[in-house]
């Protein structure tokens, strides 16, 4: 199975105010305030959840810490240090938060 394969086969959350329905197979529209949607999933689903390709949604969960953990893969097109998505902007809130301070825990 190839990465496409695998990425379109997994369950998909998008969080929306706007969008009442997803037209995209195995899609839920959650639109329930950010900090409550988390929680639900974080108990009603198994195993990790993943943030692909939202910046602003990543920059949201660790402003309410409901980051456990960060992996940013980083590719060779950069949208420069003023950018809302750049390295240096997530490193800034990252190191912020209370998890990055050591004041947390972490799971897996």
């Amino acid at each position: 199975m190839g990465f496409a394969d695998k990425m379109n086969a997994m369950p998909t959350f998008v969080l929306s105010t706007t969008q009442p329905s997803a037209v995209w197979d195995n899609s839920t529209v959650i639109s329930a305030h950010l900090t409550a949607a988390v929680r639900l999933l974080t108990r009603d689903v198994r195993g990790d959840l993943l943030v692909a390709g939202s910046c602003q949604l990543v920059h949201a969960l660790t402003a309410r810490d409901l980051l456990d953990e960060c992996r940013l893969t980083v590719f060779t097109v950069l949208l420069g240090a003023r950018s809302v998505c750049s390295a240096r902007a997530l490193a800034r809130r990252v190191s912020g938060s209370s998890r990055a301070r050591g004041q947390g825990s972490a799971s897996s």
